[in-house]
């Protein structure tokens, strides 16, 4: 038995007025439910003293409780099912990318698509990583792959530069 159940000594009618007021909602008040059911249905009195005997505040704050925390165990449930739906769906994606990019020959991609495909293979692996590590005296330290990384995209865009604007290419 609940606690927003009908208790022993509650009578069938005090307990309509209860399951009244519990079904207006969060936003519940004696003086809206009277005004939904109309005020001269019960006085504000017995109202109040039902109210009090049978702790109907108390019992719709369980309720209430009760009732969020279902929602959020469905939310959670859900969200779990759409992070696997989505991860099977990002494996199905990736696989495509990949076949594709393997059948790719570096030939036929222009200068600044190769770039980008620097830049976003590069850009994955430092997330793969993680965030930069840090010394023993707690100072971040960039992961040498980042300085390297940086360095052969500068010397890269030099030379995709130099190309556009007819400049001899430097190795």
């Amino acid at each position: 038995m609940e606690i927003w159940d009908r208790q022993k000594d509650e009578s069938a009618k005090a307990y309509q007025w209860f399951c009244r007021y519990l079904d207006y909602g969060v936003d519940r008040s004696f003086m809206k439910v009277r005004k939904k059911y109309g005020e001269s249905s019960i006085s504000m009195r017995l109202f109040e003293r039902w109210s009090a005997q049978h702790q109907w505040i108390k019992r719709c704050r369980s309720y209430d409780e009760s009732v969020e925390a279902e929602r959020r165990k469905e939310l959670r449930a859900h969200a779990i099912e759409m992070a696997k739906r989505h991860m099977e769906q990002a494996k199905t994606l990736q696989k495509k990318a990949i076949t594709r990019l393997e059948e790719l020959s570096p030939e036929e991609l222009s200068p600044t698509e190769l770039l980008r495909f620097l830049e976003v293979g590069m850009k994955l692996e430092r997330e793969t990583l993680g965030p930069p590590l840090e010394d023993i005296s707690g100072d971040k330290v960039d992961p040498i792959g980042v300085k390297l990384g940086k360095e052969l995209m500068e010397r890269t865009e030099r030379l995709l530069a130099n190309r556009r604007v007819g400049g001899s290419i430097e190795t």
